[in-house]
């Protein structure tokens, strides 16, 4: 006998599998987020030493009103940035909530699956063992005629 919820067991295996690509794929978005957010840093730091040293020294107005504003520039994209890191953050768990969901509906049709092959070995053992009785019987009674 077949075990009558294996379409079923199929089609949550393959969502879990669809479940754990996605997972990757937010993860690896996210990863992308935290290397978008350390150059941003890092040109933001690069950015103040630059301002830290024309302030030094001779002062052009011209270079330090550019530097000025590439530094406000690079600190907005350091925010958004890192809005974006934050906002991928959640994406992860969410994807990673649905996988755990998915994992479960698919253990349990599994344990089913499992508790059904049980059921159906145990029935056979039992015929197994009728029939042996039966022919333990046939051949006592055919040794006493």
């Amino acid at each position: 006998m077949e075990f009558r919820f294996q379409p079923l067991l199929n089609l949550r295996k393959h969502r879990e599998n669809n479940c754990q690509t996605r997972l990757k794929e937010e993860q690896v978005k996210l990863m992308r987020a935290d290397k978008e957010l350390a150059r941003w840093e890092r040109t933001t730091r690069r950015q103040e030493e630059i301002m830290k040293n024309l302030g030094v020294g001779r002062i052009e107005p011209t270079l330090l009103y550019c530097a000025s504003n590439f530094l406000t520039f690079a600190r907005e994209k350091k925010d958004e940035a890192y809005t974006r890191k934050v906002q991928q953050e959640k994406q992860v768990e969410k994807a990673r909530e649905i996988l755990i969901a998915a994992r479960k509906e698919t253990k349990t049709l599994e344990r089913l699956k499992e508790r059904f092959h049980e059921r159906e070995y145990r029935a056979g053992l039992y015929l197994e063992q009728k029939i042996l009785d039966e022919i333990g019987v046939n051949l006592f009674h055919r040794k006493e005629e």
